[in-house]
């Protein structure tokens, strides 16, 4: 599954990543994401971004 896939990359034993509840490994696997250079961080958005300035 893809789990045991991921937890084997991320250097989990086996015997552990059953134990690991499925959001915490959903937060781990996106840590190793962005720490392998695959995903960015999500920058917040600023009042600039969102509301462009209207003449």
């Amino acid at each position: 599954m893809w789990y045991q896939y991921y937890a084997m990359r991320m250097g989990i034993p086996r015997n552990e990543y059953p134990l690991i509840p499925a959001g915490e490994f959903a937060d781990l696997l996106a840590c190793h994401r962005v720490e392998q250079g695959v995903a960015r961080l999500k920058m917040p958005l600023d009042d600039e971004e969102i509301i462009p300035d209207v003449p």
